[in-house]
């Protein structure tokens, strides 16, 4: 997992591992679907030559999310690290430019901020002199307002944050039809891969959708003979 420091600039892959995002997220095939958007992620990561540090369930400490992001952030600062470039693993769009991006952004004394649909983050750049380990587990994490509550609190610093393409992160069957229907480039694994499972989720919708219109004709309009009553 650690890696030798070459550059002021590290990368943190805060990501479980597929078995473990199977048990959290509501997609079909969930398991797969996350052992291919981590393969995804790492690979991209590693085309960008920076040292990274995936953290999954085993290495991450802490009650809940919260805790457990701070933590690890601040485990790469104790390796002496300046910049650290934080991602998730559930953003099939992320590309090697998004992250140079960052990383040219934090050596020009700015703060990096790559806003998801959902109202988080897909990746944070932040030097080390902004990072409190208090605040940060403060933060709403995991709502819908967690971007700009971190904004927020960035305005308050004399330092330029720089915002990037706004993605849509896989959390449940909608994102899969949001990204499907966006226009961005994805690599051909993952499209085949969501274009299964969209297909798989139509049939699964139109068995339900049988069920129920067979379930309304043949027992709530089954009146069966009319009632008399007696006034």
């Amino acid at each position: 997992m650690h890696k030798a420091i070459s550059n002021t600039t590290a990368i943190l892959v805060f990501a479980a591992s597929s078995h473990e995002e199977g048990k959290r997220k509501t997609i079909p095939q969930s398991q797969l679907l996350f052992k291919k958007l981590n393969q995804h992620t790492l690979t991209t990561v590693k085309k960008t030559k920076l040292p990274y540090y995936h953290f999954n369930e085993t290495h991450q400490e802490g009650d809940n999310f919260g805790e457990r992001f701070s933590n690890a952030l601040k485990a790469i600062f104790d390796l002496g690290y300046e910049h650290v470039i934080s991602l998730g693993n559930d953003t099939p769009h992320l590309t090697v430019s998004h992250i140079h991006t960052a990383m040219q952004c934090l050596e020009n004394q700015k703060f990096v901020l790559g806003p998801s649909l959902d109202g988080g983050f897909y990746l944070m750049g932040i030097h080390k002199s902004l990072f409190n380990l208090k605040k940060f587990k403060q933060f709403a994490w995991q709502t819908d307002t967690l971007a700009k509550d971190i904004s927020h609190w960035i305005s308050g610093f004399e330092i330029e944050e720089v915002k990037l393409q706004q993605l849509s992160d896989l959390d449940h069957y909608q994102d899969v039809i949001r990204i499907l229907r966006s226009s961005i480039y994805l690599p051909k694994h993952i499209l085949k891969l969501l274009l299964n499972l969209s297909t798989l989720m139509q049939q699964v919708y139109k068995n339900i959708e049988a069920v129920v219109i067979n379930y309304f004709s043949n027992t709530l309009f089954n009146k069966g003979s009319p009632y008399h009553y007696s006034f």
